[in-house]
C-alpha cells in the first residue's frame, strides 16, 4: 500500500555545501572607511510604569505588608472588616468599571 499525503515529497536531492562568498568569486559589498567606522549597536531601554514603581516599594517593605495582612485579618476575625460604605464603595466601582451610571 502507498500512502502519501498533500503535496508529499518524491525522493530526495543533493545537499550542496556552504560555500563562503570570497571562495565563491561574487564581490563582497565594502563600506567607506569600513575599518574605521564601528557598528554602532542598538541600545535597549526599560521604562517602568508607576504600577511597578509601587509594587517594587511594596517588595522593599515586607513588615508593613505583614502587619497590615494581620490588620485585616483580625478585622474579618472580629466581624469589622466587611462594611456598607466598603461595600457600596465596591459596588459603585464595579458598575463604573462596567460603564453604568447609578446616577440616573
Amino acid at each position: 500500500m502507498d500512502v502519501s499525503g498533500m503535496g508529499s515529497v518524491h525522493g530526495s536531492g543533493p545537499v550542496r555545501s556552504a560555500v563562503p562568498a570570497a571562495a565563491s568569486g561574487l564581490a563582497q559589498p565594502t563600506a567607506p572607511n569600513a575599518a574605521q567606522s564601528p557598528l554602532k549597536s542598538s541600545q535597549d531601554e526599560l521604562e517602568i510604569s508607576a504600577a511597578g514603581h509601587m509594587l517594587d516599594r511594596l517588595s522593599e517593605t515586607p513588615e508593613l505588608r505583614a502587619e497590615r495582612i494581620a490588620q485585616i485579618k483580625e478585622a474579618i476575625e472580629n466581624g469589622d472588616y466587611d462594611t456598607d460604605e466598603k461595600l457600596e464603595a465596591a459596588l459603585a466601582r464595579m458598575f463604573e468599571v462596567h460603564g453604568f451610571d447609578l446616577d440616573d
